[in-house]
């Protein structure tokens, strides 16, 4: 689909792919985008990870009328983040599926404060409002969706976090002082700690 068919908008998120909800055809949307180099690091610098080596997002996005949208697909992303334990990198594939239905900001209150419809046929998860500039943004809902997955705790396998509990007899020696791997790790990752 060309430029001409709908409208696309730049937002000032790292990834973008905004389609302008008046626009979307009848057959409705059905693409697949891929962050590009730049976009991935840009993702990767705000999410706090080392590194974003695949962002792809296969998608539908369709009219359900009523000024109602859905947006359906997966996405696919390979991480790779620090240990927790060891501050080695660690790395992970992630994949999920998405069904998110976007509805005008007065239908989602409405449905929010029992005033709608009893009829009124709500998605499992509850829509979200259709933000007030009327551009649903595919790709900035992937980034959210995204930042949501990530492991907040990465663990390298067999990655263990020992503690050894002082004698309390006050000793200075490495083994009586319960922070000293963290400080030894520290200063292995950071030569300029030494």
């Amino acid at each position: 689909m060309d430029g001409d068919e709908t409208e696309r908008s730049q937002s000032d998120g790292p990834f973008s792919r905004a389609f302008k909800a008046t626009e979307i055809p009848a057959a409705g949307i059905a693409e697949t985008i891929e962050a590009t180099g730049e976009q991935r690091d840009a993702v990767a610098a705000l999410l706090g990870i080392v590194e974003l080596a695949l962002f792809r997002v296969e998608f539908r996005l369709i009219s359900c009328g009523l000024r109602k949208f859905r947006l359906k697909g997966q996405f696919a992303a390979d991480v790779v983040q620090n240990c927790v334990v060891t501050l080695d990198p660690v790395q992970n594939r992630i994949e999920e599926e998405f069904d998110i239905e976007f509805w005008p900001s007065s239908d989602v209150e409405r449905m929010e404060s029992g005033d709608g419809p009893q009829d009124m046929d709500v998605p499992v998860d509850g829509p979200e409002p259709l933000p007030e500039n009327g551009m649903i943004d595919v790709g900035h809902v992937a980034y959210e969706l995204l930042a949501s997955a990530l492991d907040p705790y990465p663990r390298k396998p067999g990655a263990e976090f020992s503690w050894k509990e002082s004698d309390g007899g006050g000793g200075d020696s490495e083994g009586d002082k319960p922070f000293a791997n963290l400080d030894i790790m520290l200063r292995r990752n950071d030569p300029g700690l030494s």
